[in-house]
Formats: structure tokens, C-alpha cells, sequence
């Protein structure tokens, strides 16, 4: 009875965490072929959402959803200017944010820049060719509701 209550908690205790990522976890992500990455997703508990195409990107976007509700967001962005890929990963997972922040610290990626824009601050580090950026957002989701904190975080090679 032990082993199934151990077991049963261990459960409970990583369910919660397929969404999120290990920094390294994250960066191999640029490795991936479209197929691999769906399949890596899915694995993780994510879905396809949508591809969209914008002047500057084309993206797929995958959620992953907890009791129904969409909370975290994976795209794959290529920009249409130069064929570069770009991840990111949008959480309302504070935590999360900053164990990968702390991660990048820890993996000798070097703080570069703070860059403001549109309710949003972005911290900026490298390491070789490797730039991650770690952003905090106000979302405003109805005029009902008070904003609430989203967190971004983007990996690209350069």
C-alpha cells in the first residue's frame, strides 16, 4: 500500500511539470525537424493550435492545456528575412521563468541587454551562436478583468 501511495504521489507531483522545460531541453528544440518536434510535443502533453503568418514570421503554435484551460504556449517561429528559427515558450509560470533564467546563469550564457517594449521588459543573454531572451508581459484579457503577468521566453541561433 506504501509503494502505491508513493507511486501515486510521484504521479500527481510530475503532471504538473510537462509543460515546462529543462534550459537545455529548450535549446535542443532548435535541433529538431518539424516532425521530430511534433512528436516531442505531443509526448509532453502539447497540441497543435494553429500556423499563422505574419509580414515578419510564419509559425506553428502548439498549447498545452490543464483541466481544459490553454496555459502555456510553444511556437515555432521562422523568420521570412533570413530562414532563422526562433522557440518560444509563453507561461504564466513565474517559476518556471526564472528556474530557466537561473539555468542560463548557471550555463555561462552572459546577460547582454534590457529591452522595453509594449508592456513588456526583455533581458537578453548569449553563449556562442545561442541568444535567449526572458520577457515579463501585462496581458489585458477583458475590460472586466485586471491584467494579468505572462512571462516569454525566446531561443535562437544566430
Amino acid at each position: 500500500m506504501k509503494k502505491v501511495i508513493t507511486l501515486l504521489a510521484l504521479l500527481v507531483s510530475f503532471s504538473g511539470f510537462s509543460q515546462s522545460f529543462q534550459l537545455n531541453e529548450f535549446v535542443n528544440l532548435l535541433k529538431k525537424n518539424d516532425d521530430q518536434l511534433d512528436t516531442y510535443l505531443t509526448k509532453k502533453g502539447y497540441q497543435f493550435f494553429e500556423s499563422s503568418e505574419d509580414g515578419e514570421y510564419n509559425q506553428t503554435i502548439y498549447v498545452h492545456k490543464l483541466k481544459g484551460v490553454e496555459t502555456h504556449y510553444l511556437s515555432k517561429m521562422i523568420r521570412k528575412s533570413n530562414g532563422s528559427i526562433i522557440f518560444r515558450l509563453q507561461t504564466p509560470d513565474s517559476k518556471g521563468y526564472l528556474t530557466l533564467k537561473d539555468d542560463a546563469l548557471k550555463s555561462n550564457y552572459k546577460y547582454i541587454s534590457k529591452e522595453t517594449n509594449n508592456n513588456s521588459l526583455y533581458f537578453i543573454y548569449k553563449k556562442k551562436e545561442i541568444s535567449l531572451t526572458f520577457g515579463t508581459f501585462k496581458e489585458i484579457v477583458t475590460s472586466d478583468r485586471a491584467p494579468r503577468t505572462g512571462y516569454k521566453i525566446y531561443v535562437e541561433k544566430n
